[in-house]
């Protein structure tokens, strides 16, 4: 009988942590990559190198898309789980759903500085999403004085 209990034991709870793993919270990752939004309905802006180099920045990556309610929510959560763990942040909501943030996100192994933006406005009865990852040399300050220009 205690055989049984351990064989049932061996064979389910392998099961169990490959559910566990599979059912993680999306990450900011994850909108980029195109598993919370399919790709086909977001545009997406890369760019890096010396296009960059007036910025003072290595890598920008954007996307964009509009979303219902339910999206806004499930995209507002992932930023503000990041939001969470950043060294710093700015964020501005509108009731429960977040609408601006820019964030502050810890360095690269290499030292170099990672900022994330999102935004979401209201367009008819849907939103237009933008999350922004900025990676390179330059401050928070130098970025954000160089975006509102």
């Amino acid at each position: 009988m205690k055989r049984l209990y351990i064989l049932i034991i061996s064979l389910v709870l392998p099961c169990m942590v490959v559910a566990a793993q599979n059912t993680a919270a999306p990450s900011v990752s994850d909108i980029f990559s195109g598993k919370v939004v399919p790709r086909r309905e977001m545009k997406r802006t890369s760019v890096q190198g010396d296009r960059l180099a007036g910025l003072r920045l290595s890598e920008f990556v954007s996307v964009q898309f509009q979303a219902d309610d339910n999206r806004l929510r499930l995209i507002s959560s992932i930023i503000d789980n990041s939001a969470r763990t950043a060294t710093v942040k700015e964020t501005e909501t509108d009731g429960s759903y977040l609408t601006y943030a820019f964030i502050t996100l810890q360095p690269t192994d290499e030292g170099l500085n990672q900022y994330l933006g999102y935004s979401a406005k209201p367009q008819g009865e849907e939103y237009w999403i933008t999350v922004i990852y900025f990676c390179g040399a330059t401050s928070a300050s130098e970025l954000k004085d160089k975006l509102s220009k």
